[in-house]
């Protein structure tokens, strides 16, 4: 209520907020961070990290080394 979003809203930025972090700080490939993020599937996480950030994990990922 306080910040007028909705818990799922919040947990879905700290999900995409770990992602990020572990893309950045880490050498694990995405499968890895999608199941330690609690994902079953890395075509999911693909997705949902998509829908979430507004770009692929892929092409996010080749921004930070490039």
């Amino acid at each position: 209520r306080v910040t007028g979003f909705s818990a799922r809203h919040h947990i879905q930025q700290y999900i995409i907020s770990r992602a990020k972090s572990d893309a950045l700080h880490s050498s694990l490939s995405m499968k890895e961070i999608a199941y330690g993020l609690g994902f079953s599937d890395d075509t999911h996480f693909s997705k949902f990290f998509k829908n979430i950030s507004g770009t692929n994990f892929t092409s996010f990922r080749k921004a930070l080394a490039g």
